[in-house]
């Protein structure tokens, strides 16, 4: 899966979930400083990302997520070969 691909799909999960505007969502934007967004919307976004992408993203994993780069990083490792 190309990564212009896993964004656009990841995009949506994030717009929907936070309510933010598709401009918001830049590489360098933090989810909590940035995107305000709290534990349970990260939860919510791991959750709906695992089930759109078919991986698996441990605690340890989550926790290391601070920006939405660091996110379509993780995702685009998870889905390679896939």
């Amino acid at each position: 899966m190309e990564r212009k691909e896993i964004e656009e799909r990841f995009r949506k999960i994030v717009v929907d979930i936070l309510n933010v505007e598709e401009s918001e969502l830049k590489v360098g934007a933090a989810f909590e400083k940035d995107l305000y967004a709290d534990s349970l919307d990260s939860i919510e976004i791991v959750i709906e990302t695992e089930w759109e992408f078919g991986i698996s993203i441990s605690d340890e994993e989550a926790e290391k997520v601070v920006t939405y780069g660091d996110a379509l990083d993780l995702i685009t490792r998870k889905t390679e070969g896939l």
